[in-house]
């Protein structure tokens, strides 16, 4: 990769994300670059996640607002793997999910978005993941795939709806 490139962008460091590459939208934390200067300037992650999830969906989102632009790098690549059970699986994304519900509020709060564009984002996975198993060829096992995609969206929804749920009832939810 262009160090310049580096200076100026945030770029995907994932090798052969086809599916995604058209939907700069937001990078996960684990695969992005991008300069010290630009995310000292937005104020870096934001600390109120006081668990991995959405803390880079977040960021991303006030790196749009500042209108820099987010940027897929296909020859980039990053190894980022750990070994999980079904069970870390679908508590990651539980997790996950629970961080976005507090970024949706926050989304709300600063007048970036609306849930309705993720929604949009999900519904679109499984035509995406099928597209890419019919053009690029790169998935071995595409049934267990589309079932790991189907654990992952329940997964995310339950934290999600956990999240609403104690938002509820402390009284600061935002719906």
């Amino acid at each position: 990769m262009n160090p310049v490139h580096a200076r100026n962008h945030t770029a995907i460091l994932a090798q052969g994300g086809g599916v995604f590459q058209s939907l700069p939208y937001f990078l996960a934390s684990n695969n992005i670059l991008f300069s010290k200067q630009r995310f000292l300037e937005i104020g870096g992650f934001d600390p109120s996640f006081s668990r991995a999830g959405a803390e880079d969906r977040d960021f991303c989102d006030r790196w749009r607002m500042a209108q820099w632009p987010l940027v897929w790098e296909p020859s980039a690549c990053v190894i980022h793997r750990h070994s999980q059970t079904l069970w870390t699986f679908i508590r990651l994304h539980i997790r996950y999910g629970r961080g976005a519900f507090r970024y949706q509020a926050l989304r709300q709060q600063r007048g970036s978005g609306t849930i309705l564009e993720d929604f949009g984002f999900h519904r679109s996975l499984p035509r995406r993941v099928i597209q890419c198993f019919m053009t690029e060829h790169r998935v071995r096992k595409p049934l267990q795939t589309l079932i790991g995609l189907g654990i992952w969206q329940i997964a995310n929804a339950m934290g999600f709806a956990i999240e609403a749920l104690l938002a509820r009832r402390a009284g600061n939810g935002w719906f």
